[in-house]
């Protein structure tokens, strides 16, 4: 492992509702050759009856090469059915870093990956053809340097997927940045590099990502506009041309080292950002006529 010292080993756990007025059903899943110290479930997503967790600690193809876990839902509950790892697989890369999801599209970060320099990063394409799943995509950039940390996160939805460099360069060094790509025929194609405007050294946006249609939420959870890493979270519009910033979102009770824009979801008009650090909160955000405002 290139940086620190490993964690025990993350389990993931799924709730599924059977009905409205059934109780949740709780089913504990572990990888089927599950090792000491893989870090399973450090990354997540869900689609419908589709589940798949990263453990970018995996070392059975190299030491942190890393490796992505699918389960299906099944009459018997949630079946183990493909394990993903790189074509080319690179001791270190941390392979499922992050996930996302899209039907029969997978996207996997590999935040350590050093194709563009070390710890520049990359980002994976798995697509569903027959009962396998196939890699198809390497998303690398020229706009990648060593370190930026690209796959850091990454976002899918239907053609459009974007992947981030939380240490990337924008405005300023570390400041931030992710890419979009848009799906044409078989090809993924780089379409638009989205930074700050009023990004700052070690800002960091782009730890975490979501999209949804024209809109894509990014947190910075080192901005320090409210105080020293309180954090803050960027909303970004394609309005049919072009990307520009919509908002920025800043926490009512921001503070020093409050890590706003850590984790973050978005669906529809409404965003939830949570705050990681000291305060250990999460911020409920909607979009109305008067822009987005903190609701809860």
């Amino acid at each position: 492992m290139k940086h620190g010292m490993r964690a025990v080993a993350v389990l993931a756990f799924v709730w599924l509702s059977v009905d409205a007025n059934a109780q949740c059903e709780n089913q504990k899943l572990v990888a089927s050759d599950g090792a000491w110290q893989q870090w399973f479930g450090r990354s997540v997503v869900l689609g419908g009856t589709r589940l798949v967790v990263g453990a970018r600690l995996d070392d059975s193809h190299g030491l942190d090469t890393g490796a992505v876990y699918v389960y299906e839902l099944g009459d018997s509950g949630w079946e183990e059915t493909a394990k993903l790892v790189a074509d080319a697989p690179e001791i270190g890369a941390e392979f499922g870093s992050s996930v996302a999801l899209s039907g029969d599209t997978i996207v996997i970060g590999a935040w350590l990956d050093d194709t563009a320099g070390f710890d520049g990063g990359t980002a994976y394409v798995f697509e569903r053809s027959g009962t396998a799943w196939v890699q198809t995509a390497e998303l690398f950039s020229p706009k990648v340097e060593a370190g930026e940390f690209y796959g850091s996160a990454v976002a899918i939805d239907g053609d459009r997927l974007v992947v981030t460099a939380q240490r990337g360069r924008g405005l300023a060094g570390r400041s931030g940045k992710a890419l979009v790509f848009e799906r044409s025929g078989s090809q993924w194609l780089e379409t638009a590099i989205l930074v700050a405007p009023d990004g700052q050294v070690g800002d960091e946006m782009g730890r975490a990502v979501a999209l949804a249609g024209d809109r894509v939420l990014m947190g910075a959870f080192q901005d320090d506009d409210l105080g020293f890493n309180a954090g803050s979270a960027y909303v970004f519009l394609h309005d049919g041309v072009s990307w520009g910033l919509e908002a920025k979102l800043l926490a009512s009770q921001g503070a020093p080292n409050n890590q706003f824009g850590g984790v973050l979801a978005l669906e529809g008009d409404r965003a939830l950002i949570g705050a990681e650090g000291l305060m250990e909160s999460a911020y409920v955000f909607e979009r109305g006529l008067l822009g987005w405002t903190e609701t809860a």
